[in-house]
């Protein structure tokens, strides 16, 4: 009897009765409800607009960009792209309206930035929006205006050929969605990172931000990825140690630059000019333990079927078809960009000794190893100039008298060869004294170098820490910190930190000083920060690895715990162990 009221109901459903209206806990929502929520996952904040926009631009096949923000519930975008004709503009706002697909099998093969036709309709339902464009055919442009998604009127307008898009009153009827908006400060610099990404990406395309009628960037058309990175980063950020990335292997190609350590720059990562996130690429860099913490700006290049970039309505996430194939190609990239560099600083440097002269470097280097040992640094570096040898050619020396690396045994016991005797270093825990050591010196210094970020650096902690940080704003400022704590948001926004805090977890950090930077705090922090990025058995080790964690060799290095990390191994004990003694 129930499965006949069942059927009969289904059966009264024929599109006349109204489903909302059935009764029980489960409810289809109203058309206007189910949009908001939609619109919401689209738009989550001025820059999602101001992305949005500039996607839409670029399909258009803009060369040039303004992005203007005024305040955050305020954005606009400008473009000379080909624009819209007077029917196009009245359809463009509708939901799930799109010039880019026309069905399912080009959802295999994605090649434009849009697709889902959410954009326009998802930013005109919660703002005041006005839209004007003039198409390349037509002599007078069109504006219209939407208000929360209703349609208020249309008219023409004279324009050049292109499209402007002015969203006024962000979430004017949507309060919770405003309420939750950071500070104008914090929301421009989220709107800087989109327009970085794009900036960064499309080098022959002109950009320019607009902040409250002030010029902030202006980028020409024609620039290169490095001046790019000057104009947007600082000049400051080429002069870092750096190296490039060039491989292509079958369809891919694969290109960037990578920076030893984090140097206020960010990780980058583009595929066919569309930035994403990609657990991929990170374990790829992870792999080479001087490059977890790195910063870097990668572009990838290969056809839209390798992957599926319709994963998620903001579209910063794809799906590999092969992802364990493009992790070998980045891994061989990087090694092979480490080979170049070793091999031509060693090109260079010999050269460099060679125009010194043999009297300057022919030598007695046990008795220059004496001197190293007895003298400071600056006693060293006075040395050097007096003799006339230039700084690469110092760093040459130190590197001719760093142990000779034999053979490394177990992942994790290297034998070397060190002023004619053999020693078998732990690297786990020469490392990790090393580590100790250098950080050490650095919090305790009186003096900090700050590493400004454009785009600040977002920490998400507990409400109970971010309150605890709040409280010793004063002791982070004194180290070179500035942070920004917002506490319903459950995070803290970096401004600046310490240079020596570069390839530091900055969640790690503050959960170990939220209780202030005291010298308790401290240790907990260096031994933890040292046993945490120190080379560890099972990690991918390479000899250029080895080498720079032996650079300026120690025979009596330690852990911090007090282990040795540095066995010697002498003759009389080799003929003891062969019974010849």
């Amino acid at each position: 009897m129930e499965n006949l009221e069942n059927d009969n109901m289904l059966s009264d459903l024929d599109g006349t009765q109204d489903i909302t209206k059935i009764g029980g806990k489960i409810i289809i929502l109203p058309e206007k409800v189910s949009q908001l929520i939609a619109a919401g996952e689209v738009i989550e904040r001025p820059a999602s607009c101001v992305k949005e926009l500039i996607e839409n631009s670029l399909d258009s096949g803009a060369n040039s960009i303004e992005v203007f923000f005024n305040g955050k519930y305020d954005v606009s975008v400008f473009d000379d792209g080909d624009g819209m004709t007077e029917k196009d503009i009245l359809l463009c706002f509708k939901r799930h309206a799109t010039s880019k697909i026309r069905n399912e099998k080009d959802l295999e093969a994605i090649k434009t930035f849009g697709f889902r036709g959410e954009a326009l309709h998802a930013i005109s339902l919660v703002s005041k929006t006005k839209i004007r464009s003039k198409h390349i055919s037509e002599d007078i442009g069109t504006e219209i205006y939407i208000e929360g998604g209703k349609f208020k009127g249309v008219k023409k307008v004279y324009l050049d050929t292109g499209t402007q898009v002015i969203v006024n009153d962000l979430f004017f009827n949507t309060p919770a969605r405003r309420k939750f908006l950071s500070n104008e400060r914090v929301e421009f610099s989220y709107v800087l990172d989109v327009f970085s990404r794009f900036a960064l990406a499309f080098p022959n395309v002109s950009f320019k931000l607009m902040k409250n009628d002030q010029v902030y960037l202006n980028l020409k058309s024609g620039r290169t990825l490095k001046d790019t990175i000057s104009s947007i980063f600082g000049d400051d950020k080429i002069r870092k140690d750096s190296f490039e990335l060039f491989l292509s292997v079958g369809d891919i190609d694969l290109e960037g630059i990578v920076w030893r350590e984090k140097v206020g720059v960010g990780r980058w990562t583009f595929i066919n000019k569309r930035y994403f996130k990609d657990k991929t690429v990170f374990s790829a860099f992870s792999k080479f333990p001087f490059l977890r913490n790195s910063d870097f700006i990668l572009f990838i290049n290969c056809p839209p079927e390798f992957y599926d970039v319709n994963v998620n309505p903001t579209k910063t996430e794809i799906r590999w078809k092969a992802p364990l194939k493009v992790k070998e190609i980045i891994i061989t990239a990087i090694e092979e960009a480490i080979r170049h560099k070793v091999k031509a600083f060693y090109q260079t440097n010999q050269e460099q000794v060679n125009q010194v002269g043999s009297s300057n470097v022919q030598k007695d280097f046990k008795a220059e190893l004496q001197q190293i040992k007895s003298a400071d640094k600056s006693e060293i570096d006075r040395s050097y100039e007096n003799k006339g040898i230039h700084a690469d050619v110092k760093q040459e020396k130190i590197i001719r008298t760093s142990p000779k690396i034999l053979s490394l045994i177990g992942g994790i016991f290297a034998v070397i060869e060190w002023e004619g005797e053999i020693y078998i270093v732990d690297i786990h825990a020469y490392h990790e004294g090393k580590l100790y050591a250098e950080m050490r010196e650095k919090l305790s210094a009186e003096k900090f170098e700050k590493l400004r970020f454009a785009i600040p650096f977002e920490v998400n902690l507990s409400k109970s820490i971010c309150e605890k940080l709040l409280a010793h704003r004063s002791e982070f400022e004194k180290i070179g910190i500035e942070f920004e704590v917002f506490q319903d948001e459950n995070k803290v926004l970096v401004w600046s930190i310490p240079t020596f805090l570069s390839g530091v977890d900055l969640s790690d950090f503050f959960v170990e000083f939220q209780d202030g930077v005291g010298e308790q705090a401290k240790d907990q922090f260096l031994a933890s920060y040292s046993c945490r990025n120190s080379i560890r058995k099972g990690d991918s080790l390479n000899i250029w690895d080895i080498a720079f964690i032996l650079q300026d060799f120690d025979v009596n290095q330690r852990c911090p715990h007090g282990r040795p990390a540095v066995i010697k191994l002498t003759v009389e004990e080799l003929e003891k162990k062969f019974g010849r003694c």
